[in-house]
């Protein structure tokens, strides 16, 4: 058998592998159970211990009254505030020279 042939059948063995790991995937993906954790974010109280606390439920998908859009908003920013000063915190840790 030549190398060129022996390339292709290569080539084909490894397309048949990620077309079945693509399927197997898409087919476990949409399978996974929802924690109650999906919903919470983490605060640091003053003894750097993180505390679980629930965040709001944003508004439902047929709400676009103006006050909705606004309170979901309002919502996306605290939370991507929060996020910027875990970053920031976590950049502090990691930066530190202990």
């Amino acid at each position: 058998m030549s190398n060129g042939a022996k390339m292709w059948i290569a080539i084909i063995i490894v397309l048949i592998l990620v077309v079945l790991g693509w399927i197997w995937y898409s087919g476990t993906a949409g399978n996974q159970p929802s924690s109650p954790a999906d919903n919470t974010q983490y605060q640091t109280t003053s003894s750097n211990s993180p505390s679980m606390t629930s965040t709001s439920t944003p508004s439902t998908a047929s709400d676009t009254s103006n006050a909705s859009i606004d309170s979901d908003m309002t919502s996306a920013n605290s939370q991507m505030n929060a996020m910027n000063s875990d970053s920031a915190n976590i950049d502090a840790g990691m930066n530190s020279t202990n």
